[in-house]
């Protein structure tokens, strides 16, 4: 009897050590526990937004002006929603910095393309002045030999008159020269300046209708033709003494 009663103490008090060994083990696990699950659900929404490219989308809402009644609008990240919980959503706080990222990215982006080819038509611009300078510059002493009468038109006009200079923006040097012969100036001017592609422009079937263009690179001149069967002495008009 007293064995059997023995027994059964020594089994309770076993029974309450196994009970006692177990809790010390559950509380030293619980913070390993907590960090694995907390590296599963990283884990996991790294898989979902590789899944997922365009995921941060949803993210961002982009409501569109309410009706008459005021009640119903919508969003990219679900369906129309009443208006009362569009405000509860928004005083909620702001947007994550993860919702702003590419909102950021895109600005940026946007801001170096504008610079970067507001740059390159800026060096382009400067590139076709300086070789319209150089065109009027090589043309006029070629158009003088010839003992022509000619002058700037057009635009170019406008430029020397405005600003001594060609405008900034001009596309081209427009040329006019008094009663051509168009063969003998196209000759001329292809001997004496051999740098410069020089060719002629017939818009039309109609060759009597024509003009000489001149490149220059990125420059290009026009020499047009006027008419008149009055003299007139040679060299260019208003040019300088």
């Amino acid at each position: 009897m007293f064995s059997s009663s023995h027994q059964r103490t020594a089994t309770g008090e076993a029974q309450v050590a196994e009970q006692r060994r177990r809790r010390r083990k559950h509380r030293s696990t619980a913070p390993q526990r907590q960090q694995q699950q907390h590296e599963e659900e990283q884990q996991q929404k790294q898989h979902e937004q590789l899944d997922d490219p365009l995921g941060f989308l949803t993210r961002i809402t982009v409501r569109a002006a309410p009706p008459a009644d005021g009640k119903r609008c919508a969003s990219l990240d679900g369906p129309p929603t009443d208006e009362s919980s569009g405000d509860e959503a928004g005083a909620a706080g702001p947007r994550s910095p993860k919702a702003v990222q590419p909102l950021a990215y895109a600005a940026v982006g946007a801001l170096t393309a504008y610079y970067g080819i507001k740059g390159i038509l800026g060096g382009y611009q400067q590139l076709r002045r300086r070789n319209l300078r150089a065109l009027i510059r090589t043309v006029s002493p070629v158009l003088g030999s010839l003992g022509a009468t000619y002058w700037l038109d057009f635009g170019s006009l406008l430029g020397a008159h405005r600003e001594g200079d060609v405008i900034a923006h001009d596309n081209d040097a427009d040329v006019v020269v008094l009663n051509p012969d168009w063969d003998e100036l196209l000759v001329a001017l292809r001997a004496a300046l051999p740098q410069y592609r020089v060719f002629f422009v017939v818009p039309s079937e109609d060759r009597s209708i024509r003009w000489i263009r001149l490149l220059n690179g990125v420059g290009v001149m026009d020499v047009y033709g006027a008419f008149d069967g009055g003299a007139a002495a040679p060299g260019m008009v208003g040019g300088p003494s």
